[in-house]
């Protein structure tokens, strides 16, 4: 386990980044994530909204290189989007893979997170971990006809407490697309309100 540990921290550093990977005793790798630090340390603050390609807090990919071939140079699949509200979304995601947002929460309160997401599946589903804790359940995302066909799926109020957390988007299945997150507070949340995500598909 720990020459494992340590063949993951020398690897990384020397591409700019740490993955950490468990291995048992007969060498199989059991698990592993990577730590990116790419965006540098500034926290995403909220409400508002980001880029899903922008996680600044680490990564878990099931598979070696960015199939995309755009924007980063790591593992994370991504690509050009055709959707009208973003140059780039992310791609060929499979079950269990997840992103780190490093975040600054104005206040606490009771929050929306409104999820950009495209898939010609039905059935797909997500959910949203702060500090490691499941904050949302299941988010089924509808079938939207293509990949490239887009709409935003709103949460029910979310409660965050403020100031810095790790936020964690998680895939619970596969074949699914993600373009942006917009978090917004409700009211009575004392902070501004992030503006209001669209409610309808687009092409």
């Amino acid at each position: 386990m720990f020459w494992g540990l340590l063949r993951g921290l020398l690897r990384g550093l020397l591409r700019g980044q740490i993955t950490v990977e468990a291995l048992d005793d007969t060498g199989t790798i059991r698990d592993s994530f990577t730590l990116s630090q790419s965006s540098g340390s500034t926290a995403i603050a909220l409400p508002g909204r980001f880029e899903v390609e922008d996680y600044n807090a680490g990564y878990w990919d099931s598979s070696a290189g960015n199939n995309g071939g755009v924007y980063r140079g790591d593992d994370v699949d991504i690509q050009a989007t055709s959707d009208n509200s973003g140059a780039y979304n992310v791609a060929w995601i499979t079950a269990g893979e997840w992103l780190a947002y490093d975040v600054n929460v104005a206040s606490a309160g009771m929050y929306t997170f409104a999820i950009r997401a495209a898939t010609p599946y039905s059935d797909r589903k997500i959910h949203l971990e702060l500090d490691g804790a499941n904050i949302s359940g299941p988010i089924a995302l509808p079938n939207t006809g293509s990949w490239q066909r887009w709409t935003t799926v709103t949460t029910a109020p979310i409660a965050l407490p403020s100031g810095r957390h790790t936020l964690r988007l998680v895939a619970d299945t596969d074949s699914l697309n993600l373009n942006h997150l917009t978090v917004a507070a409700m009211s009575g949340t004392a902070t501004t309100e992030a503006p209001a995500a669209t409610t309808q598909p687009s092409e």
